[in-house]
């Protein structure tokens, strides 16, 4: 029989001590409105000393410092100090909230993995092959704060090697994730063994043909003009122009959540709007009908509960942004109501869901033949060396009005409505 993992017990807060036990086992405290961690539960006294070098500006001398490189690296000091790194890029907006989220629980399973007092400098390839079996089983990482509702389910019988595996694309986005603790340690002279050593040829993502070959075999992720239609005939006003938003310009679910009024020319019919993930520029003309709905949207649009909030085009019902209150899609308000709607007009799963509208909209778009157009529309950053160090002016008006004309003719033809 298994022995179950001992779950390590909370400390408490020594008198006096100004740092408090955060779960992720570290001593932390929260400095203008960031948090900082300073320490192992075990190790409260070196915990302090950090936090006081910290908070003095200058470390004392034969002292260690919070991010010391000189000091040999283990998996869970590693973890921290890449988590705290990217929290610092999250908070700065250099990084999604979302890109942060998902490198919580990799870091998890290498502290589980390797153990969290193993040194970095002692992994070898065949430890990383290890790794990469133990990645690519369907068993999700589990997520802080996020507990099943309900009974808990009994385990199936069994080893992790009984369990299936995941799809190359899902292991490629693992070991990509897991794969930037090491890389962001090696650029910041954290360990001292060359990457190539350390986990050698046994640690690459899938293969280019596997990846290929399972997107092949996925259904497309593609609506049909009568789908739109009858998900826009069950829609809100405000839910309405954003699918429209999304179908006129290819528009996905953060995006469209955060269109303030500043970005509509409703008047001449433009969006001018770049690309959070890429930020890229943006410049998007709004058929008559995605105008007349955002209109409709605006007469019908509640006044914000956070003032924050003042300047947002769309508002949820109770009054909040639809910028996603969680980690994945599942947590995606915009993604949680397309979903809904779907099921209420009849149409059929398969993979649509409202980032789909995206999707369409570029293949659909394509066909006006200026991928150049397409490639401003959707925000994506251009391709080749000509596009992007010769090229001084964006696609003209005329250019980016026809690409969107031949979606709008596409959805709107008499016969979706028949």
């Amino acid at each position: 029989m298994a022995k179950r993992k001992r779950k390590r017990v909370k400390p408490e807060r020594p008198p006096d001590f100004p740092l408090f036990a955060h779960a992720s086992g570290q001593w932390a405290k929260k400095i203008k409105g960031r948090l900082r961690y300073f320490g192992s539960w075990d190790d409260p006294e070196q915990a302090l000393e950090n936090y006081q070098d910290f908070t003095q500006g200058q470390p004392r001398a034969g002292r260690l410092k919070v991010a010391d490189p000189q000091v040999e690296l283990s998996i869970d000091r590693l973890v921290q100090l890449f988590l705290a790194d990217r929290d610092e890029l999250s908070q700065m907006g250099e990084i999604q909230a979302t890109t942060f989220e998902d490198y919580k629980p990799i870091g998890r399973i290498l502290i589980d993995f390797f153990g969290d007092h193993t040194h970095v400098d002692k992994l070898r390839p065949h430890h990383f092959a290890a790794l990469k079996t133990h990645l690519s089983k369907r068993k999700p990482p589990h997520r802080a704060g996020r507990k099943p509702k309900g009974k808990a389910k009994r385990k199936p019988k069994g080893t992790a090697k009984d369990l299936p595996r995941v799809s190359p694309k899902t292991l490629e986005g693992r070991i990509a994730r897991a794969r930037a603790f090491f890389n962001w340690a090696a650029e910041n002279d954290y360990i001292d063994t060359p990457l190539r050593k350390l986990w050698g040829t046994q640690f690459r993502k899938p293969d280019r043909k596997l990846l290929v070959k399972e997107r092949n075999l996925k259904p497309r992720k593609l609506l049909e003009p009568g789908e739109i239609i009858a998900i826009l005939g069950v829609a809100s006003p405000a839910f309405k122009a954003m699918i429209l938003l999304g179908i006129n310009g290819g528009i996905g679910n953060t995006d469209a959540a955060r269109i303030t009024l500043d970005h509509l020319d409703l008047k001449n019919g433009w969006l001018d709007l770049p690309r959070k993930k890429t930020g890229e520029p943006r410049r998007v003309p709004l058929w008559p009908e995605t105008v007349e709905a955002i209109r409709e949207a605006l007469a019908s649009r509640p006044d914000p509960e956070n003032p924050e909030n003042a300047t947002l085009l769309f508002l949820t019902k109770y009054r909040s942004s639809w910028m996603s209150r969680g980690e994945r899609i599942a947590q995606n308000p915009v993604a949680q109501e397309f979903a809904r709607l779907r099921k209420l007009a009849g149409v059929s799963a398969g993979g649509k869901s409202f980032y789909s509208l995206r999707h369409t909209f570029a293949t659909i778009a394509s066909s006006a033949k200026d991928i150049d157009a397409v490639t401003y529309l959707m925000g994506h950053q251009p391709q080749t060396v000509r596009a992007r160090d010769y090229l001084e002016a964006r696609p003209d008006d005329d250019r980016l009005r026809a690409c969107v004309e031949v979606v709008r003719q596409w959805l709107f033809k008499p016969t979706n409505f028949a």
